[in-house]
């Protein structure tokens, strides 16, 4: 048996060999359980992963003088805030600590794919992302399955989130997502709503800065194809679908997860997972 859950919140016990279809007996959502892969795609959705247990990790020393001076945030914009201060404002210096902690290794699956794989352009363009990106709130639309699972590869994922819309709250963009994720697997009939469907289906074709179409958001917001850096995630997984991004402000618009280093104490706490060692 595995645990899924529904994006309105019901758990739910799956038998390993069900159906690539199961429905949710609360809502009567339709959820696809998508089957591992190995490969560069981006696999399944957040919906149908476990949440891990809490790992206890060291307390690193603050890896700035940022750090030092920033007071605990317990709401969604307060938090949201924290790690802008934790991380600073651009243009942004880092010390040869911070450098490596944050430098993004290609694999080499995505060195044998780079001349082919639009996943190479926001790699080659990390130093600047980091340096000048803007911090919102995330929420992951799906991700390649090993990313639920300890492990070492970093892969791919599609997040989304609202660069031009400030107030936005995490409420809303898990909504987004859940209207984006039912897309996958679907034909519709809406010429604004078929290419997104067709992307979320085919699982390598690459985005950064896509919009997403109105029918699922009066809020402007748009959808990035992200590359998930394990040493840059809590617990060094995803197990939960809200996280902070740092996103070029200028198309195309590459993100990165800001590492956990950087993230709020209330946010770890709501990810079960302690602050990591910074990297050297």
């Amino acid at each position: 048996m595995r645990r899924i859950k529904c994006p309105c919140g019901t758990m739910l016990s799956v038998k390993m060999d069900s159906a690539e279809i199961v429905q949710c007996p609360k809502c009567s959502r339709q959820l696809r359980l998508a089957k591992p892969s190995p490969s560069e795609s981006t696999g399944a959705s957040i919906a149908a992963q476990p949440r891990p247990r809490t790992i206890n990790t060291p307390q690193p020393s603050s890896p700035s003088p940022r750090a030092a001076t920033v007071q605990p945030q317990t709401t969604w914009p307060g938090m949201l805030n924290e790690s802008r201060q934790r991380f600073g404002n651009a243009p942004r210096t880092f010390s040869n600590e911070e450098k490596a902690h944050l430098r993004v290794k290609f694999s080499f699956l995505t060195r044998l794919l780079s001349s082919a794989d639009k996943l190479c352009q926001p790699l080659a363009a990390q130093e600047s992302v980091f340096r000048d990106g803007v911090i919102v709130w995330g929420h992951l639309i799906q991700a390649n399955n090993q990313l639920f699972q300890p492990g070492k590869r970093d892969l791919p994922g599609e997040m989304v989130y609202a660069l031009n819309s400030p107030n936005i709250m995490p409420e809303e963009l898990g909504q987004v997502a859940a209207g984006l994720g039912s897309l996958k697997g679907t034909r519709p009939a809406s010429p604004a709503l078929a290419p997104i469907a067709n992307y979320l289906t085919d699982e390598y074709i690459r985005v950064f800065g896509l919009p997403v179409p109105q029918a699922i958001s009066a809020k402007p917001c748009m959808i990035s194809t992200v590359y998930f850096v394990r040493h840059h995630l809590p617990n060094q997984l995803i197990s939960d679908g809200l996280m902070p991004l740092v996103v070029s402000p200028r198309a195309p618009h590459f993100a990165f997860v800001l590492p956990a280093l950087y993230w709020p104490e209330m946010l770890l706490q709501h990810w079960q997972a302690a602050r990591p060692m910074i990297r050297s």
